[in-house]
């Protein structure tokens, strides 16, 4: 994905964004994910509306993952 970006090719796409960073989410590599989103955003890729729902999807993600965590850990350790 690198090397095509770095050619300006397909750098508004929001499609191109959002499939580079859901391989980073595969892998649970979620700070990668994150700079991929900043920098569609950063690019001003479109449609944005895309780029900030798959954005805003794995933030809660995040989220929910944290606190189930939490919850479980609560319980392991009542």
């Amino acid at each position: 994905m690198l090397h095509y970006c770095a050619a300006g090719i397909g750098t508004r796409a929001a499609a191109l964004y959002v499939a580079w960073a859901q391989q980073y989410e595969n892998r649970s590599m979620n700070e990668q994910a994150d700079a991929v989103y900043h920098k569609a955003m950063e690019n001003q890729a479109q449609p944005a509306d895309t780029v900030l729902h798959e954005y805003r999807c794995q933030d809660l993600v995040s989220v929910f993952t944290y606190l189930f965590i939490r919850c479980f850990l609560y319980i392991v350790n009542f």
